[in-house]
């Protein structure tokens, strides 16, 4: 991501401040220079602490022994962390480039967290404000939650930071879900989805710090005869040995026993209930493989606190995350378990997620992990002592699987945005060593840690603005920063097709620090977004070389992958197969004069056969430096005279976003496809797509043909709406009418944005209930009225549809609502005004680590299964 190349520019983020509005940070940490409160030494770089619940100066976190405390330390660490504790490998020296991205900030270390681990509006509100007062350059949000539209409760702090032109990150959010039952279309987290905010994804990380492991016999392995293996989850430094194997692994009773146990395959039975039941009701069990333990050793032999090997077999290997296998290991209470899975895939995305943080373990390279199993087995068999482990003598880095460095995360929330524009806006690594409370470090991630990655690299970038003597960009620091950003970012490769991941996935592309930094040139707009109705569009280009040599390029056109929506829910949203958008105006070359401006027009065509289907569209425009060699390519370190190629991501649908309900407009419910997924399929079919039920079942909104009554004594009076939805709507209103159908009474109240469902879930159209109230027709005053007890009526739903941000900028207004007739219905025989609605506020798992269960990404509580 070039930020070694910007920091052999000079650059540290230097008379920069980076501001982390977070879980609090312990500012006494090495990391940051050992600050404490009122004595700041020449060495701690903590400019100011802030508490948002307290209005006092400390930032730390309320405790320093629990991970979610942690979360601040290690968010501040990436970005501005000195990492004066090396990684050292066997011999004693360090690992190459440890150190934060802007290394020598200024930090302003915010805490806005309350008891509850949420982020209340007031909190954050302050804290932003406290960051204006103090000047920040950039602003890290490591935090928040899914809204469908940008939280409301940040919008004065939000606004106020954005007015004061502070350059501010946010993560995209972590949606868990997405390892399982599949990515969240329109899931992007708040306050990342506000405009003027660099929302961030996360990307793999090309090596991760490991540990090395020493046995006492050397072993035949796929690089010959070694007693050095290496696993690729452990990292400690000298004055700290503290990781997810930390403290077990600090006072392992060495040398000790290594005994192998096989998970493998035993019998063709019965599964347990599938994700996909426990989302939309009880199904019937499938045939599948059961898979057992069955230790290849001698059980008298082993002690309690010795070594267990763990080798899966590959029909297996997702049962490291079973319950029973956790059970089981914790009876046996080994003082340290190795897992050897099938491929260093597998391996990596085990490290990755392991939760089990109860009992100590080393996630194996793969071929180092089956070349020991089979040691051990060969042993065994001929009755042979067991291997020994001798030490744990140093770190290494460990490098990530192809399949894996440099992509998206699963869990990476996806866009677009609300209104059709482009979420996330860049992608940045996210599996991140940083620091913890009580001056230790260990490997997290998620796009907490994608966040002040972005963070410090806007710091290297202002501090090269000013060492420019620039004290304010034409237009302003956020449009600057956006601009450059975006136009450097890389597009990322899908897979092993011709395409790239879409701009809702990961934005702009992969950052390029370097790039972004030292680049004269730009283009304008630094994104495309298109008209929905499916017409030919011209977009003009304003192509600005601000340095003192003409530039020449090659225009082009990468397309990306097509995400097909009406597939979405079936987790089958991106298609490699399908047809993309066609680019006109490219393939010729682009001369742009010294200290001028260039306009080019390019066209964007969707094609018939796109047409037809119910997709988002999008790619990038790209401009190439005529005659270079890419970096990659050249394998020539960066420098000012490297050839940038510029990009500059679009995005569309095939369909009319702007309406519900026409012909030409994009689907809205979720069709049954039983060629996709049959289960699925049926479990939508025999309702209807959208329904009323009883606030009370909250947890589980079940379907009645015969309507829904809420009984006198609910303890939640009130009515709620289900639906599978494929894309969100900007507001819903119900008209209640007569039981007949003759007489329309009165419409409610907005109840707000409807979002999209996750794949195989249906989602409750607005946050809380409604408890019946209207508003009589051609009342003269509003006054909203409640629905008589024990009266039946009937409702219709008006769902208003998005306005797509192209269509906003081509001058297109709101289309009109789709009225949907619910045909069930509905009596309240409870007092309505004991009605509630729930409130949401951005919160953070209850681990804290940005990517673990979803902190920043926590799906909707609207979002239920039933």
């Amino acid at each position: 991501m070039q930020v070694e190349a910007a920091q052999r520019l000079g650059l540290s983020g230097k008379d920069t401040t980076v501001c982390v509005i977070d879980t609090g940070v312990d500012i006494s940490h090495p990391n940051f220079g050992a600050c404490s409160e009122g004595i700041r030494g020449r060495a701690c770089r903590v400019k100011f602490g802030f508490d948002a619940e307290s209005d006092s100066r400390d930032p730390s976190p309320r405790r320093t022994d629990t991970a979610e405390a942690g979360h601040g330390t290690h968010v501040a660490g990436i970005a501005v962390g000195g990492f004066p504790d090396k990684l050292l490998d066997a011999a004693g020296k360090p690992l190459p480039y440890q150190r934060g991205v802007a290394y020598e900030a200024r930090l302003g270390a915010l805490r806005a967290v309350n008891k509850d681990g949420a982020f209340p509006g007031e909190y954050m509100n302050r804290a932003l404000h406290k960051t204006t007062r103090e000047n920040c350059d950039v602003n890290n949000l490591s935090l928040g939650s899914f809204n469908v539209v940008p939280n409301p409760s940040y919008r004065q702090g939000m606004e106020e930071t954005a007015a004061a032109d502070i350059l501010t990150t946010a993560a995209a959010g972590n949606d868990e879900g997405a390892t399982t039952l599949g990515p969240r279309l329109f899931g992007t987290a708040s306050p990342a989805s506000y405009p003027k905010v660099f929302a961030v994804a996360h990307l793999q990380n090309a090596a991760n710090p490991g540990s090395l492991v020493e046995i006492t016999t050397p072993i035949s392995t796929s690089s010959g005869l070694r007693n050095m293996l290496v696993a690729i989850q452990r990292a400690d430094t000298q004055t700290s040995l503290a990781s997810l194997c930390s403290p077990s692994c600090d006072s392992l009773p060495l040398p000790m026993n290594i005994h192998l146990v096989r998970m493998g395959a035993q019998q063709t039975a019965p599964a347990p209930p599938s994700l996909l039941a426990a989302a939309l009701g009880s199904v019937t069990a499938t045939a599948t493989v059961q898979c057992g333990l069955k230790m290849i050793f001698d059980a008298s032999e082993y002690k309690k606190g010795q070594a267990l090997l763990l080798h899966f077999e590959p029909e297996c290997k997702f049962y490291h995350t079973a319950p029973e296998l956790w059970q089981y290991l914790r009876a046996m209470s080994p003082a340290l378990v190795l897992m050897a899975m099938p491929s260093d895939n597998d391996a990596h995305t085990g490290a990755l997620y392991y939760k089990n943080a109860q009992i100590p373990v080393l996630w194996m390279r793969s071929d180092d992990g089956r070349a020991l199993a089979e040691q051990l087995a060969f042993r065994d068999a001929r009755s042979m002592p067991p291997l020994q482990l001798k030490s744990l003598p140093g770190a290494t880095l460990v490098p990530v699987p192809d399949e894996q460095a440099g992509q998206p995360a699963a869990t990476s929330s996806m866009g677009p945005a609300f209104d059709l524009s482009i979420k996330p806006d860049i992608a940045a690594p996210g599996s991140l060593y940083s620091s913890l409370p009580n001056s230790t470090y260990q490997t997290w991630p998620g796009t907490s840690m994608s966040s002040p990655y972005m963070a410090g690299v806007l710091a290297l970038w202002k501090q090269h603005m000013h060492n420019l003597g620039i004290e304010q960009p034409p237009g302003g620091w956020i449009n600057a920063a956006f601009t450059a950003f975006k136009n450097t970012a890389k597009p990322i490769k899908y897979g092993n097709s011709s395409l790239v991941w879409p701009p809702a996935k990961v934005g702009a592309g992969m950052v390029q620090a370097f790039s972004g930094i030292v680049t004269n040139v730009t283009v304008t707009p630094a994104e495309l977004l298109m008209k929905t109705d499916g017409t030919h569009q011209q977009f003009t280009l304003s192509v600005t070389n601000a340095g003192w040599s003409d530039a020449s390029y090659t225009l082009g056109h990468q397309p990306a992958v097509t995400l097909l929506l009406t597939k979405s829910w079936y987790n089958q949203a991106f298609d490699a197969a399908a047809p993309t958008a066609v680019a006109t105006g490219v393939e010729r070359v682009v001369k742009v004069p010294a200290r001028s401006t260039k306009v080019v027009k390019v066209g964007i065509t969707i094609p018939p056969e796109l047409k037809a289907l119910d997709t988002i569209v999008s790619g990038y425009i790209t401009l190439t430096p005529v005659g270079a060699t890419p970096p990659s390519a050249s394998r020539q370190p960066l420098s000012t005279s490297t050839p940038i190629t510029l990009s500059i991501p679009y995005q569309g649908t095939s369909k009319d976003y702007s309406t519900v309900g026409t012909p030409n407009s994009l689907a809205l419910f979720v069709p049954a496809l039983p060629d996709l997924h049959a289960l699925a399929a049926q479990l939508i079919s025999d309702k209807p797509p959208l329904f009323v039920c009883d606030t009370a079942q909250r947890s589980g909104c079940a379907y009645s043909p015969d309507g829904v009554t809420i009984a006198a004594d609910s303890p939640i009076p009130g009515f709620m709406f289900a639906s599978t939805l494929l894309r969100p709507l900007a507001d819903v209103k119900i008209q209640l009418w007569s039981s007949d159908w003759e007489v329309h009474l009165g419409t409610s109240a907005s109840l707000g944005p409807a979002p999209a469902s996750s794949p195989f879930r249906r989602t409750y159209l607005f946050e809380g209930s409604w408890d019946g109230s209207y508003l009589p027709m051609n009342s003269a005053a509003e006054v909203f009225v409640p629905m008589k007890t024990g009266e039946k009526y009937r409702v219709k739903l008006e769902l208003w549809p998005v306005l797509a941000a192209g269509d906003k900028l081509a001058g297109r207004k709101q289309g009109q609502p789709m009225i949907f007739t619910v045909n069930e219905p509905i009596v309240m025989l409870a007092d309505p005004s004991k009605s509630a609605s729930t409130i949401q506020v951005a919160s953070i798992g209850r681990d804290g680590r940005g990517g673990r269960d979803g902190r920043e990404g926590r799906r909707d509580r609207r979002d239920r299964r039933d």
